[in-house]
């Protein structure tokens, strides 16, 4: 750690995501329990979504989303805690952000969750993705989010993984991971599966 990393630390001390507690990004208290962690099919791609999206939960993902690093490392422990299993042996392959999204909070959020889990499960993450359209799905309605497509390329690569998953934050309708999955698709990948912090319903 860094002087400078504990002297901010020291003027700023971190706070809970999602009730302001100082301590960390995502206190105990506001971790959801073990038994919101869900498994689903999304046509061909089986989901696997550590929590739901509500309670405190929803607000430090907000918070994630405004730009808090330290809430996204810990929703990084916190798939990889429930998600281990199914990302074992395989190539973790992020939603990548929009422009815009990037500039206003500094980082690609679905970049951060899923070098994070490779990190702490010893595999790797890859940037397979790209945008083909910078469009966002957030202030979209249900409609509009499920009709949005063709949003994701995949380039030629010269290796290809043999097991791929995608890695997003929430998912809502489930538009955004199945537009990607068929990108990676189109590239001749087939994604074994997805994970997300958490499922909006």
């Amino acid at each position: 750690m860094s002087c400078m990393t504990i002297l901010l630390d020291l003027l700023f001390p971190p706070a809970c995501g999602g009730c302001g507690a100082t301590g960390s990004g995502l206190c105990r208290r506001c971790t959801p329990a073990f038994a919101e962690a869900e498994h689903f099919s999304l046509g061909p791609l089986i989901v696997h979504s550590a929590a739901r999206y509500d309670g405190p939960l929803r607000r430090a993902m907000l918070c994630f989303k405004r730009g808090r690093r330290d809430v996204g490392e810990r929703f990084a422990e916190l798939l990889a805690e429930r998600c281990a299993v199914h990302v074992s042996g395989a190539a973790l392959i992020w939603i990548p952000a929009t422009a815009a999204g990037r500039r206003e909070r500094g980082f690609d959020q679905a970049e951060l969750l899923a070098r994070g889990v490779a990190k702490l499960s010893g595999g790797e993450a890859l940037p397979l993705l790209r945008r083909a359209r910078d469009e966002r799905q957030r202030g979209r309605s249900r409609a509009g989010r499920i009709a949005a497509a063709g949003r994701f390329s995949c380039p030629e690569t010269a290796v290809v993984p043999s097991r791929v998953v995608l890695v997003d934050d929430v998912i809502t309708t489930g538009a955004t991971l199945c537009d990607a999955a068929e990108a990676l698709r189109s590239a001749g990948i087939v994604a074994a599966g997805a994970i997300v912090v958490a499922r909006a319903v």
